[in-house]
């Protein structure tokens, strides 16, 4: 949060249009990380939080915006020779030599997936689902 905030204005507690003092960053980051970690919908957000949903949409989109421009230069570059060294002497004290990550899939129910897009989404069990990849190193 020291570091979104002022990179981006948005995070800053402010007063809104009718003079009010609007959300602080801490509950425009709660609202997007419960998002993102539990995989809610926007619109949840306003019962727990008290927020609306397109604030939370918002936020959201924001964050991940931040932390993409924050964080790419260190953690979303080519690897380098040191990298791959270390990564591949750890794999290789947990029993796999040569592996420089895996990749893994699971399909999640989608709880809250619209009903405009369940065909689009309907996976393997005939209900709605999103996978989650994951590629560990």
């Amino acid at each position: 949060m020291e570091q979104i905030v002022p990179f981006d204005d948005y995070f800053k507690q402010k007063l809104d249009a009718n003079g009010k003092l609007g959300f602080s960053p801490q509950v425009k980051m709660t609202a997007t990380l419960r998002m993102l970690a539990y995989g809610t919908a926007a619109d949840l957000n306003d019962d727990y939080l008290k927020i609306a949903e397109t604030t939370s949409f918002e936020a959201c989109k924001r964050f991940c915006h931040a932390v993409n421009n924050l964080y790419k230069v260190e953690y979303l570059r080519k690897p380098t020779r040191e990298d791959l060294q270390k990564l591949l002497q750890k794999a290789e004290e947990r029993g796999f030599p040569c592996m420089l990550r895996s990749l893994d899939c699971m399909h999640w129910e989608w709880k809250n997936c619209p009903m405009s897009q369940h065909g689009a989404y309907t996976g393997h069990h005939g209900r709605p689902t999103i996978i989650l990849e994951a590629v560990a190193s």
